[in-house]
C-alpha cells in the first residue's frame, strides 16, 4: 500500500570508467568514444530521474568497474548525484563485488540526500515524500569482492502499511551467467514481503516476476562488450496508491554491440558481397535508434567468390574499407571484426557419385524420394509424430512434395557443414 502515487528510478552496474579492453586499441575516435561511454550513460539515468521527476534513485551495486576506483569516477559520480539532490531527489547506492566497501574510497563530501548502505546486516531506510512517508528501503552493500553468502537474512519482514523495496546485488538462480555472488532464489525473495526488489549483478535487463511483488535486474546501463548485445538502461518504476508497481525499460546507453551473418551466394560477386556488407552495415546504423554500434560480422557460405575473398589481405581490406566508411559518423558503427568462411562452390552430382559418407548420404536423400514406398514408411514415422496426443491441435502432416523438398533441403544443409568442417 501506498499513501500516494510517486515515482522511482532503478539503475545498477554502471561500471564507471570501465576499460572496454582491447576495442579502442586501433583506432583513437572509438577509444574517446568508449572512454566516455559509461559516465555518459549514468547522466542519462539522472537526466531521465529529473525530467520524470521522481522522488528517488536507486543503484544496485557496481557503481565502479573495480575496487580500485579512480578519483575523476568517484567525483564524477558524487557530482551527478548531487544534481539530483539541487532537484530534491535522494539517492540510495549499495555497492557490489566490483567495488565493494574495502576498496578505495575517497574522503569527499556527499550530499545530505545520499544514502550509501553499509555491509551485513541489511538497513532499513524510510524514504519521506512531500506529503509524509513514502516507501521502507532495505539495502546491504558488499563488504569484499567475494560473498558466497546469501545476504538475505539480514532483510526484515514488511511491517508498516508502505511500499517495501528491497535493493540487493545478487544472483537469483543458477543459471544468470554470473558469479553466484551473494546467491538467493525467487522464492526466499518472495518470502521476505517486499513489493520491489531492485536487484544488480546481471547485465541484462529482465523482468523475473510480476505483478506483486515486482523484482528486476536493471542490468546495465551501458553494454560493454559483444557479449552484452541490444540495449541497456534502467526502469522507471511508478507506484500507485493501490501499491501495485508499474516497470518500464528506459534505454540509457550511448553504443550498442550486435553480430550479424551474411549470406554468400554461390553466384555471387566481389562486387555484390561488397555491397552487401554496406547495405548491411546502413541497415544496422539506421534501426539502432540513433545509438552507435560496435559489430562483428560474418561472410558465410559456398560461392564461386571464394578464391578472391580468401586471398591473402583481401578480408583485412574490406573491413579497413567498411571502418573508413562507417566509423567516422555520428552515430558512428565501427566493425570490430570480419570473419570470412566463404568456400568454394559444391557439385553435388560430382559428390553423390563418390564412394565415401558424403556420396551415400546424397545417394539415400535422393532414393527416399524417388521411391514412392520409401517415401510411404518416412511418412508413416511423420505421422505418429504429428498425430501425438502432445502435438499442437494445428500442426499438419506435410504432403509428399512438401516432404520431398526438405529431405533435399537438409541433404544439402548437411553436405554443406561436412564439407565447412572437413576444410577448416
Amino acid at each position: 500500500m501506498a499513501k500516494e502515487t510517486f515515482r522511482f528510478i532503478h539503475c545498477a552496474d554502471l561500471h564507471l570508467d570501465s576499460p572496454f579492453r582491447g576495442l579502442g586499441r586501433t583506432n583513437e575516435r572509438l577509444a574517446e568514444h568508449l572512454r566516455k561511454a559509461t559516465r555518459r550513460a549514468f547522466s542519462n539515468v539522472v537526466d531521465a530521474c529529473i525530467k520524470h521527476e521522481v522522488a528517488f534513485l536507486l543503484v544496485a551495486g557496481d557503481v565502479f568497474d573495480s575496487a580500485d576506483r579512480s578519483l575523476g569516477a568517484q567525483l564524477f559520480f558524487r557530482d551527478e548525484l548531487a544534481k539530483l539532490a539541487e532537484h530534491g531527489i535522494c539517492s540510495y547506492i549499495v555497492h557490489g563485488n566490483h567495488d565493494p566497501l574495502d576498496g578505495w574510497v575517497a574522503h569527499l563530501e556527499w550530499p545530505d540526500k545520499v544514502t550509501i548502505f553499509s555491509g551485513p546486516p541489511a538497513q532499513r531506510q524510510v524514504v519521506a515524500g512531500d506529503g509524509g512517508d513514502l516507501a521502507v528501503l532495505w539495502g546491504v552493500s558488499y563488504p569484499t569482492r567475494e560473498v558466497r553468502k546469501s545476504l538475505l537474512p539480514g532483510f526484515g519482514q514488511k511491517r508498516e502499511q508502505l511500499f517495501h523495496i528491497g535493493l540487493l546485488h545478487c544472483n537469483v538462480g543458477s543459471d544468470t551467467g554470473h558469479e553466484p555472488y551473494a546467491p538467493c532464489t525467487m522464492d526466499e525473495l518472495l518470502r521476505t514481503g517486499m513489493d520491489y526488489w531492485a536487484l544488480g549483478h546481471v547485465h541484462r535487463p529482465g523482468v523475473l516476476h510480476e505483478p506483486a511483488p515486482v523484482v528486476c535486474y536493471s542490468g546495465t546501463t551501458q553494454g560493454r562488450s559483444i557479449a552484452e548485445p541490444s540495449e541497456h538502461g534502467c526502469y522507471l518504476v511508478e507506484v500507485h496508491e493501490s501499491g501495485m508497481a508499474h516497470a518500464q525499460f528506459l534505454p540509457t546507453d550511448l553504443i550498442r554491440f550486435a553480430q550479424d551473418t551474411i549470406a554468400v551466394n554461390e553466384d555471387d560477386s566481389l562486387d555484390s558481397v561488397r555491397d552487401r556488407l554496406h547495405e548491411r552495415c546502413a541497415e544496422m546504423l539506421a534501426s539502432n535508434a540513433g545509438r552507435s554500434l560496435i559489430v562483428r560480422l560474418r561472410l558465410e557460405g559456398h560461392s564461386s567468390v571464394s578464391p578472391d575473398i580468401n586471398r591473402p589481405g583481401a578480408e583485412q581490406d574490406l573491413l579497413t574499407e567498411l571502418r573508413e566508411t562507417f566509423a567516422e559518423g555520428e552515430p558512428f558503427l565501427w566493425v570490430d571484426r570480419l570473419a570470412v568462411s566463404v568456400l568454394p562452390p559444391i557439385d553435388f552430382e560430382a559428390r553423390k557419385k563418390a564412394e565415401d559418407f558424403i556420396g551415400e548420404l546424397l545417394r539415400l536423400a535422393d532414393t527416399i524420394c524417388e521411391d514412392p514406398s520409401e517415401l510411404e514408411n518416412l511418412q508413416s514415422l511423420l505421422r505418429q509424430v504429428y498425430q501425438h496426443s502432445s502435438a499442437p491441435q494445428s500442426l499438419k502432416l506435410p504432403e509428399p512434395d512438401e516432404v520431398k523438398a526438405l529431405i533435399k533441403q537438409a541433404a544439402r544443409q548437411c553436405v554443406e557443414r561436412l564439407i565447412g568442417e572437413m576444410v577448416e
